[in-house]
């Protein structure tokens, strides 16, 4: 069973969406290719691909095939574009959701495993004309996907600019950005006296930047461990990407927030006689309002009509809500003071053990690291993957605990340099610095070039990361544009029943027509139901209409075809 997308259930019409379920459930239990599937229609929680999902183990492909559809059913011969920020924005953030989904413990059968050990494609599937710069889709899988799931034109991919490239990664970072403030704000809000973790790939990813915008994080402790603080300059931050771990921070810790009752009446009324009031509105945040999707809400969703009428005509600015958050929560986040582990920020390089472990392990990285230099390009810009190994790369006893202190940002060319202020260094780093300046002449010159995926980052800049994602998103977005409408997908449905072999040879032309009808109104029936169940090779819909249309009368049969040919279209539940 699966979760479907809230308001699928009652719309009737969707005739286009079903029929085309209709036809592609028909083709894939008569595909002996397949070895097994599951279809699923309006999944919720998915993004913009959510109207018809499936994944199958398909003969001849290394990987399971997973593809996820939206359907546009579009009249007047309109053309389909997919130029504005708004449309790349949904789309790529729905790819990023159903990527995340994907994980090797996921008990849904659509998600199971790995997303790189599956196959997917984000369909765009419509009536609508094909842009002519598009180029047509001629990879691997594309003609086992006509076969499967085309009614028309050939499947093409759009082109795209270095502008659309930047513009989805900068929506990349924001999303990372967004799930960094909101694992701060959990930790904050556990108030327990743990130590906060750095076993999260986003974490792992931006805790130096942390360090040196948001938190003041302290000099080792006796017991192991550094308490970070909020820097005053955080709130005063302009940036950006600050900016939004700021709204965010401060919105999440203010949900545990607690105002006594009759408080909080003489509150409300107060703000909605005067929306404009930024102090009564920070004392309500988090108790009893909170902003979602851009508007405020109550807390208690059974506030009366009349109260929610009157907040919506309040029309309060986001900036007034920013402000207003910022007050209730920047005097608390102040106050904490944070424990986090020796690693956190690259205050100092973090190896474990002795000082003769310390030794020996800045032995080794230097041997690797002089190795590495002499492998670099004539610019003496040095490649910084995975090959080098975890051993090297990691952030405890490796290189990526060196980013923040030796390592530093280069201004200009955004790529990594060492530092040419090792005075400010911490004790092990700075040992290390000295003998990497004794074996390496004109270390300053080097830029380090980052192509791994958990590195820690000193800008909000995009990263090889941050494109190779993007660049998969193109590469996996198919446009099937130029499809038949709903009437050519049922025309060529009820001609590839026709083509099935039937015991009733004679009349199964007549017959066929109230097996199409008696099978699509099942699948209606499934498509309006509010929770969904997976059509799979064992669910035997399409068995079960053929055998039912077979039971019927030939004289019964015939008399239904009349009635059916009366009627200007088949609404749903027609038998």
């Amino acid at each position: 069973m699966y979760a479907k997308r809230p308001g699928t259930s009652g719309i009737q019409g969707q005739l286009y969406e079903t029929k085309l379920i209709s036809l592609i459930y028909f083709r894939m239990t008569h595909d002996d290719s397949i070895k097994q599937f599951s279809l699923a229609t309006n999944r919720d929680d998915i993004g913009e691909f959510d109207d018809i999902c499936f994944r199958a183990d398909v003969k001849g492909f290394d990987k399971p095939l997973a593809v996820f559809i939206q359907a546009k059913h579009r009249e007047n011969d309109k053309l389909l574009t997919f130029t504005s920020e708004t449309d790349l924005a949904k789309y790529f953030s729905s790819y990023l959701k159903i990527r995340s989904t994907f994980s090797p413990n996921c008990k849904d059968v659509i998600f199971d495993g790995k997303f790189d050990d599956t196959e997917c494609f984000f369909v765009m599937y419509t009536t609508a004309r094909s842009e002519p710069n598009n180029k047509v889709y001629e990879g691997t899988y594309a003609e086992y996907l006509n076969e499967l799931i085309g009614t028309g034109g050939r499947c093409t991919q759009p082109s795209y600019t270095d502008d659309d490239l930047d513009s989805l990664c900068k929506i990349h970072i924001k999303e990372q950005i967004t799930t960094l403030a909101e694992l701060l704000a959990q930790f904050i809000c556990e108030e327990s006296d743990c130590e906060m973790s750095m076993n999260n790939d986003i974490m792992l990813r931006y805790h130096v930047i942390l360090a040196q915008n948001v938190l003041d994080v302290s000099e080792m402790q006796p017991e192991g461990h550094r308490i970070a603080s909020f820097r005053q300059d955080f709130f005063m931050n302009s940036d950006e990407f600050i900016v939004l771990i700021k709204h965010i921070l401060c919105l999440k810790v203010l949900k545990n927030r607690k105002t006594k009752n009759n408080e909080a009446q003489s509150l409300l009324l107060k703000f909605l006689s005067e929306p404009s009031d930024v102090t009564t509105l920070s004392e309500l945040l988090g108790s009893v309002l909170t902003y979602r999707n851009n508007k405020l809400e109550f807390v208690n969703e059974s506030t009366s009509v009349d109260l929610k009428r009157q907040l919506d005509k309040a029309n309060v600015p986001q900036s007034t809500v920013y402000e207003a958050t910022e007050l209730a929560a920047k005097e608390y986040l102040l106050s904490l003071k944070l424990k986090v582990p020796a690693s956190f920020g690259n205050k100092d390089l973090t190896i474990r053990g002795n000082n003769k472990k310390i030794e020996k392990r800045l032995k080794y990285l230097t041997t690797k690291f002089v190795e590495i230099l002499q492998l670099s390009k004539p610019d003496r810009i040095i490649t910084i993957d995975e090959y080098l190994g975890d051993g090297v790369l990691q952030l405890n006893g490796g290189i990526a605990s060196a980013v923040g202190n030796i390592i530093v940002l280069d201004e200009t060319s955004k790529l990594l340099k060492f530092t040419d202020n090792p005075e400010s260094l911490g004790n092990v780093a700075k040992t290390w610095y000295e003998t990497l300046t004794t074996e390496i002449k004109n270390l300053h010159e080097y830029k380090l070039d980052v192509k791994v995926k958990n590195f820690p980052k000193l800008s909000f800049e995009r990263g090889e990361f941050d494109v190779s994602l993007v660049r998969d998103f193109y590469s996996k977005l198919l446009f099937y544009t130029n499809q038949a409408n709903q009437n050519g997908v049922e025309k060529i449905l009820r001609e590839e029943i026709e083509d099935q072999p039937c015991n009733d040879v004679n009349n199964f032309r007549v017959r066929s027509e109230l097996i199409f009808l008696k099978y699509h109104d099942e699948i209606q029936r499934l498509w309006m139901m509010p929770e969904g169940s997976y059509l799979t090779e064992k669910s035997k819909v399409f068995e079960n209409a053929v055998a039912n249309a077979m039971s019927v009368p030939l004289m019964d049969v015939i008399k239904n075809m009349n009635v059916k040919n009366k009627s200007s279209d088949f609404p749903l539940s027609q038998t």
